[in-house]
């Protein structure tokens, strides 16, 4: 005999098999039930951590890609943003030539040199230094100075101005001047005079000069220095000489220098 997908036997109490049969699909059926409903709840809850895991994903890539923007430009907002953080003096580093700055030298020559003692305090670096430049134009001792020095000797019998020396100097603005000459001579007789000039500038200077030597064999140094005016150029310093009596003159050395006093 076959009961459901169970053969009993004849000689079995079919009442307490099929109790028995019954009690224990009951029981298998509760356990499936178990089952079924334990792993339905499982796929549930994975399927909404799912759902949220997807919402989370969605969220990102809806932060990162925008429709209006797929390729990620920055928009205007953003690029002027961007500049003017970019032009912010306090962004920068390094160094800048002071020739690239537009106002630079303009801002330098008028700022007032406040605090400090020798200008008043409302007075511009372009001010002051032209001031300064003033002052020093005023004090011009020493200004233009030029020497000369020539060891070449120059010996002369003739009673008659003989240009001995004569030196060229550089451009000189106008002003006045002090002229000084030295020169080392000898003669060969002690009752004749040696006889001198300074010229500066084709013209004579303060008359004439004469010596006489006590000792033939005797090696003078003689100087003489003047002030003249002069006008704006270059100018001329001679030193001239001749011998009384025909006797022999010789110079040996020659200096001059001049520079300027006002």
């Amino acid at each position: 005999m076959k009961v459901g997908k169970k053969w009993i036997s004849p000689d079995m109490t079919t009442d307490q098999e099929l109790a028995s049969e019954a009690a224990t699909r009951s029981s298998n059926d509760t356990s499936h039930q178990s089952q079924i409903t334990s792993n339905a709840n499982a796929i549930s809850s994975e399927a909404t951590d799912r759902e949220n895991a997807d919402i989370a994903l969605q969220s990102n890539i809806d932060l990162k890609y925008n429709a209006s923007n797929p390729n990620g430009y920055e928009t205007p907002s953003q690029l002027n943003a961007r500049d003017t953080n970019n032009r912010a003096r306090a962004n920068h580093s390094g160094t800048q030539l002071a020739a690239t700055i537009s106002d630079f030298f303009a801002t330098v020559r008028s700022t007032a040199l406040t605090g400090f003692s020798l200008a008043t305090s409302t007075a511009s670096i372009l001010a002051a230094i032209g001031k300064l430049q003033a002052q020093l134009d005023a004090r011009v001792y020493g200004q233009g100075f030029e020497d000369f020095l020539s060891t070449t000797p120059f010996t002369t019998s003739s009673g008659t101005n003989q240009q001995m020396y004569l030196f060229t100097t550089s451009s000189k603005v106008a002003g006045r001047y002090r002229v000084a000459i030295k020169w080392n001579f000898t003669t060969n007789t002690q009752s004749a005079s040696a006889r001198f000039h300074l010229r500066v500038g084709g013209t004579q200077i303060d008359g004439q000069t004469e010596r006489e030597l006590k000792d033939s064999t005797d090696d003078v140094i003689a100087i003489q220095f003047v002030y003249v005016t002069l006008a704006a150029g270059t100018h001329t310093i001679e030193l001239l000489g001749n011998m009384e009596g025909s006797a022999t003159l010789t110079v040996s050395l020659c200096r001059a220098e001049i520079w300027r006093v006002s």
